[in-house]
């Protein structure tokens, strides 16, 4: 790696970066890869015509930067995409051994191009500061699966392939501050936020790729949530309803004939006229990925006490909440969430409009149990206290007497609350990208001790 900067009398500066990145995921041939970068930075405030005006007595500095680089991306979300394998299989009842993926020599490394513009500044002596910045992240050779057709043999249908571009960008804004500085009295305060727009810009032969959850389409979010559009519960019958592809309105028919009969809101009792929801019926159901997210930092300080506050917060995006799905909702002999108290139970008591009437037996077909329903798509939008902690350093005419140039007593808790709208454990848990199938939750923990200084 080779980086060097210069600046003349700290107005103009420039900066440039290279280096030589080996990756072992890839084929010899392909498994190094050269990636550069450069800055440039103009310094308004050290020019003659700002530090003679006015404006120099309150707005202390200004600098207008810009950057470019190409990073490589070494997380390819396998091992060893490229190489094929094999794997232990049965022949009848004899062991064998049989092919388990295909390789591809051909395959290098992930790259991004990042762009960014910004100002940064500060006013009145330095107590307040700002960053505004836009910035964009265009990755291309993005290592993803390429689906093949089920004759040619290929194991798993799909092997690895440099095959995607997505295209990130958004604002970012900064501003900080020294709101109260005294004898007693400190208190600074920081403030970050950022948007984002993730799209997916090119797949091989633009063509989707999809799983029971989400979707990977050109023109949308990487992994955008995929499933079949809930409409409600026919308060007739208790059947749950969904609306097909073509606007039309399906019911399934709980004990009845068909699996599927159409829904007419004017004779909503008829269940005569048989119906389908397949795949085609699937639709984008929102974004996996937050649109917004930043956090809020206090450091205050009185005397000998300190006190650090931290909030996060993040939004935008949808969780599709498989854990309400597949666990709380079911009429086997095992726990249940309280929404199955919800539930349709007649015409004259028709639960919450959302929940149908439960048939043993029929719980995938109910809730579309493995797939994603809008029924179970939430808000990731929340509000967390990420950190809290306080401390007190006795004062030094203590520990004079003790030898010990300083000690601080503290106290922190993390994750000590969150303000959400969404009903599982944590809107964070993700046990794969924007769904939650029983996934862990940030744990929340506390801490108590001391840092002494000899």
């Amino acid at each position: 790696m080779f980086r060097a900067n210069y600046n003349y009398d700290s107005k103009y500066y420039v900066g440039a970066s290279i280096r030589y990145d080996g990756l072992s995921s890839l084929p010899e041939d392909t498994r190094w890869g050269t990636f550069w970068g450069g800055s440039v930075a103009w310094r308004l405030s050290r020019e003659n015509f700002w530090k003679d005006a006015q404006v120099n007595e309150w707005f202390n500095d200004l600098r207008i930067r810009a950057s470019y680089a190409t990073l490589g991306n070494s997380d390819l979300g396998n091992n060893f995409p490229y190489l094929g394998t094999y794997g232990a299989k049965l022949y009848g009842s004899q062991s064998g051994i049989a092919w388990n993926r295909m390789g591809n020599n051909n395959l290098k490394w992930e790259t991004t191009e990042t762009f960014d513009i910004g100002l940064d500044g500060s006013l009145f002596n330095n107590r307040l500061t700002f960053e505004l910045a836009y910035w964009q992240k265009n990755s291309k050779d993005l290592v993803l699966e390429v689906p093949t057709p089920p004759t040619m043999g290929i194991p798993y249908n799909s092997y690895y392939d440099n095959i995607g571009k997505i295209k990130n960008s958004g604002f970012e804004l900064t501003v900080g501050g020294t709101i109260i500085s005294t004898q007693d009295w400190y208190w600074q305060s920081d403030l970050n936020f950022s948007t984002v727009k993730n799209t997916v810009k090119t797949l091989y032969g633009g063509t989707d790729i999809i799983d029971n959850y989400t979707i990977i389409r050109e023109g949308e979010s990487y992994r955008s949530l995929y499933g079949y559009d809930y409409y409600g519960v026919n308060a007739s019958n208790g059947n749950p309803i969904w609306r097909k592809a073509d606007g039309s309105l399906v019911q399934f028919d709980t004990f009845g004939s068909y699996d599927y009969a159409e829904y007419d809101p004017a004779n909503p009792s008829d269940v005569s006229k048989s119906s389908s929801l397949d795949s085609e019926d699937r639709k984008i159901l929102g974004s996996s990925m937050p649109t917004w997210y930043g956090g809020w930092n206090n450091t205050i300080k009185y005397k000998d006490f300190d006190l650090n506050v931290f909030f996060r917060f993040s939004g935008g995006n949808k969780v599709m909440n498989a854990s309400r799905q597949s666990a709380l909702l079911n009429m086997e002999f095992a726990n249940n969430g309280t929404e199955i108290l919800g539930r349709w139970v007649s015409p004259e008591q028709p639960g919450d409009g959302m929940t149908p009437k439960i048939g043993y037996g029929d719980q995938a077909a109910l809730f579309n149990d493995g797939f994603t329903d809008s029924h179970f798509v939430e808000s990731g939008n929340y509000l967390k206290l990420s950190n809290l902690a306080l401390g007190y350093t006795l004062p030094k005419s203590v520990l004079s007497a003790i030898n010990i140039t300083k000690i601080r007593f503290y106290a922190q808790a993390q994750n000590l609350f969150t303000i959400t709208g969404y009903s599982g454990l944590d809107p964070e848990t993700n046990t794969r990208l924007g769904v939650d199938w029983n996934g862990m939750p940030q744990q929340r923990s506390f801490t108590f001790g001391a840092n002494i200084t000899f």
